[in-house]
């Protein structure tokens, strides 16, 4: 009988660069699996600090050694080029420096934005593909 494998997260540990590498860049940043509950883009007219939110996308996998899935990074804030910054900045951190837990980061897709009508809050996006090993079960 074959070992048995797991897909393993690659949101977390991307997350957990993310908000590790941010907090001595970018003081106030913070960083998530998911927007924070409430969160505005000014609070009595007082800029609320932006936010990156990571997510998981599936992807192609070469089973059962690693999962290929696409890495979605969302920052918001209070102003398009201050959400461009960010993600700009984001992207660029995760193409260039190696992430404990992932294997590697591949170039995905350029930088866009738009507004969040839910909370009028600023965004811009971008994608990476990772590469992360299966782990055993």
């Amino acid at each position: 009988m074959k070992p048995a494998r797991k897909a393993s997260d690659a949101a977390v540990p991307i997350k957990d660069f993310l908000k590790s590498v941010l907090a001595d860049r970018e003081p106030g940043v913070r960083a998530g699996l998911s927007l924070e509950k409430g969160w505005k883009p000014e609070v009595n007219e007082v800029a609320t600090a932006p936010f990156v939110v990571v997510r998981e996308d599936p992807g192609p996998m070469e089973w059962p050694i690693f999962t290929v899935p696409q890495i979605g990074v969302t920052v918001w804030s209070n102003s398009r080029t201050r959400s461009r910054e960010l993600a700009a900045l984001c992207q660029g951190l995760l193409l260039a420096h190696r992430i404990p837990g992932i294997t590697n980061v591949m170039a995905g897709s350029s930088i866009l934005d738009d507004l969040d009508d839910a909370n009028g809050g600023r965004i811009a996006g971008f994608t990476v593909r990772v590469r992360i090993r299966t782990t055993a079960i």
